[in-house]
């Protein structure tokens, strides 16, 4: 999944993490102040354990706050269940942006219906990471 040789696998999970738990937190992504104010976050949380899409993950996630996580493959969502969804990791020059899009199972079994996200745009800062300003969306 990542081919470009300014970050790493283990980077792209970390920073996975951090806005796992940036969203169900309602934390701050690295280096900012502000916490992150998920759109429909609700649906998300409201059968207690959040569902992971496993497309684009760069690994098992193992920090992600007090939240239970089960990450299933896109064929093992019921319909009517609300998931989260990594998109794919965009590279630039000093970072990487990507999507992260809350949506639901649809019932026809012909996809999913988006309820909102946000896009992430990380860059290096020193030793670290550091976050730009989210572009949250509803749909």
């Amino acid at each position: 999944m990542n081919d470009d040789p300014s970050f790493s696998q283990q980077e792209l999970r970390e920073l996975q993490e951090a806005a796992l738990a940036a969203i169900l937190e309602r934390k701050a992504l690295p280096g900012r102040q502000e916490p992150l104010e998920f759109p429909d976050l609700q649906f998300l949380t409201r059968g207690g354990e959040v569902l992971v899409a496993d497309e684009n993950l760069a690994g098992p996630l193992e920090d992600v706050g007090g939240r239970e996580i089960r990450v299933v493959s896109s064929a093992e969502i019921e319909d009517g269940a609300a998931f989260l969804r990594f998109g794919t990791p965009e590279p630039d020059e000093d970072g990487v942006a990507f999507r992260v899009e809350a949506l639901v199972a649809s019932a026809t079994g012909e996809g999913a219906l988006g309820l909102g996200g946000v896009v992430l745009r990380f860059r290096r800062s020193g030793e670290g990471w550091e976050a730009d300003a989210p572009a949250l969306y509803a749909t």
